[in-house]
């Protein structure tokens, strides 16, 4: 008589295995040193899980080992105050409700044991889509689309460090809508908010891939440019001041122009975060000051 257990077994293997790569595939990013110590400890012990189903150790144990690791990592991850936590915890819920259509190895319908691998890897794909959906939000400004203050204070972090490491340059540039105040007073918040939208994607399409656009707080955004000089950056910035300038933003009742203000620097040796944002913002006051509508760089 054929062992049952076998041929059950076998299609359990490869639905956790398959299960405990979807988890490392969509753990998100750490960003602080605390992060990732924790991030690289968790996908030690997923790799453990992993060498003990191999070595023909029961899934079933295994999987709820998983699971308990899971809701424990983010948890973690919400006293990191990562904003997708809610998001986090709903798709490992997902997950959790996936693994138990588990078949149990002593099951004797081999047939049974495939369709709830097929179910849980579904129920995996699922979780992989919330968490790349939860990702891209907890990085996104909800009302421009483009990078929130979180994820540039994060990037310029980054950047500080790999270009010191590498001796190289970038730009920071911070921009302000001029008299936003005034036109929020005069149109209303609906246009205001539609003013800051077209401007967020006209900054969009005037950078590389390689650069960063993101709302920096109210109408002031903030660009990150890689790889350039500031007497490069310096004109070009010129020119799509010229171009906002000149765009008519369309409303129910008519259109609106308006400008913006510019303050830029460039990132030397020696730099920290604080003192590049100092000089850009230093800059954008000096702007202001000098009639709006214009950039001011500063080096020193």
């Amino acid at each position: 008589m054929r062992d049952q257990t076998v041929e059950t077994t076998t299609p359990n293997v490869a639905g956790v295995l398959k299960l405990l790569d979807r988890i490392l595939s969509v753990l998100p990013d750490a960003s602080t040193q605390q992060e990732r110590l924790h991030a690289g400890v968790f996908r030690k012990q997923i790799h453990q899980f992993r060498d003990q189903i191999r070595s023909g150790e029961t899934c079933e144990p295994v999987i709820h080992e998983v699971l308990n690791l899971c809701q424990e990592y983010f948890h973690r991850a919400r006293a990191f105050r990562l904003e997708w936590e809610h998001e986090c915890i709903e798709a490992i819920e997902a997950l959790d409700d996936a693994a138990s259509n588990l078949p149990h190895p002593s099951n004797t319908q081999a047939a049974s044991g495939e369709d709830s691998d097929d179910e849980l890897l579904h129920r995996v794909e699922m979780l992989q889509v919330k968490l790349n959906r939860a990702k891209d939000e907890a990085a996104t400004d909800s009302l421009t689309r483009v990078a929130n203050r979180g994820t540039f204070d994060k990037t310029l972090d980054r950047w500080v460090r790999e270009h010191a490491a590498h001796q190289t340059s970038f730009v920071l540039a911070l921009l302000d809508i001029d008299d936003f105040k005034k036109i929020n007073d005069t149109f209303g918040h609906p246009v205001g908010d539609k003013v800051l939208t077209e401007t967020a994607q006209l900054l969009a399409c005037c950078v590389r891939p390689s650069d960063l656009v993101a709302r920096y707080g109210g109408e002031e955004f903030a660009l990150l440019l890689s790889g350039i000089k500031l007497a490069v950056a310096e004109p070009r910035m010129n020119q799509l001041l010229k171009k906002i300038a000149a765009h008519r933003f369309a409303n129910t009742t008519g259109t609106i122009q308006f400008t913006l203000s510019c303050g830029m620097t460039e990132f030397m040796l020696g730099d920290s975060v604080g003192t590049v944002v100092q000089r850009a913002d230093q800059g954008l006051y000096d702007a202001k000051r000098n009639g709006k509508n214009c950039v001011m760089a500063r080096s020193r």
